[in-house]
């Protein structure tokens, strides 16, 4: 990290691999970091969703204590929506990481 901090080089608007970032995205050729920051964007924002709902959900039926419904509704809302949102965050992030990376040339 020779002297780079990390604040330094997140106020500067990127983070480069002299800044500890070993990722392929950031050495790739023209960086596919905005198609990269787009996903994680929208990724962190479908998981906002997620919690966001379930809290929502979840507080409404326990302060109209109707048990029951709370219990399909963590259910409903638990595994199954934490599965499908995991799936679309990891070929999401796939799908972009696969476009920017760059392709060896042939000797």
């Amino acid at each position: 990290m020779r002297g780079c901090s990390s604040l330094r080089c997140w106020s500067a608007g990127r983070w480069s691999a002299s800044c500890g970032s070993t990722s392929t995205a950031a050495a790739a050729p023209g960086g596919g970091r905005p198609a990269l920051l787009r996903v994680y964007t929208w990724t962190t924002l479908l998981w906002v969703g997620v919690f966001l709902s379930r809290g929502i959900v979840q507080r409404f039926l326990y302060e109209e204590d109707r048990t029951g419904w709370l219990a399909v509704a963590r259910l409903a809302m638990g595994y199954p929506v934490t599965v499908g949102a995991l799936a679309v965050t990891i070929l999401a992030v796939r799908r972009v990481r696969h476009r920017i990376t760059p392709v060896p040339a042939e000797a």
